[in-house]
């Protein structure tokens, strides 16, 4: 229940507010006059690169982990960005107890394509929307990370997430927020999808236009 709830926050604003920008004017007479469409004309472009912080819990038992990750997204009319996106596990997590081997330990990454809504980008603190829909890549390696265990993992990656944004200057922004991160057919020997999956603590330096 929680998983649904916050998915409706994360999407209700941005919906709302979109579907103003959608709307069909007409005159007097009920005859249109002019469509109102996603992007006012001429579009304006922008792009920027931004390193990553997360913290979630992964794995069997749960640690509370760190991911480092990185995104660069196109940015259009200062309202919408496009991009790709990809992280890594960065903390040491075990592996289930159930191999002959011991000390092995879980290598968890996921990427893909980014879709935002920014709200207010022009305001010193302003809301960020976004999803990101990809793959993911796990596997168990030895402690020295010298060699594979087993067979790897490809998984399904969806993680919707909302931020408040400080302009720091015209070309850095600081951001912070939330995202929960979903992961689907997880065939990982010791693994099913809860233990990759979970709400996220995301914190975001921005570089570039905007």
């Amino acid at each position: 229940m929680k998983r649904y709830c916050f998915f409706i926050l994360v999407y209700a604003l941005p919906l709302m507010l979109l579907a103003q920008d959608v709307a069909t004017d007409t005159t007097k007479n009920g005859f249109q006059t002019s469509d109102k469409t996603l992007l006012t004309e001429p579009v304006q472009h922008a792009i920027y690169g931004a390193a990553l912080l997360k913290v979630s819990q992964v794995g069997p038992e749960q640690k509370a982990s760190l991911l480092i990750g990185g995104e660069v997204c196109l940015v259009l009319n200062k309202t919408y960005f496009l991009g790709l996106g990809y992280n890594g596990l960065a903390t040491v997590v075990d592996a289930p107890k159930v191999f002959p081997v011991e000390g092995l330990v879980l290598v968890n990454n996921y990427g893909g394509v980014l879709l935002g809504y920014i709200h207010n980008s022009h305001k010193l603190v302003h809301f960020e929307g976004q999803m990101l829909l990809g793959f993911g890549q796990a596997f168990y390696r030895d402690p020295e990370y010298r060699a594979k265990y087993n067979q790897d993992d490809t998984f399904v990656i969806f993680e919707p997430g909302l931020s408040a944004v400080l302009n720091i200057t015209s070309s850095f922004r600081l951001a912070a927020g939330l995202s929960y991160r979903l992961a689907n057919r997880v065939d990982l020997i010791g693994l099913d999808n809860k233990d990759l999956s979970g709400l996220t603590f995301n914190l975001a330096f921005k570089i570039g236009r905007f």
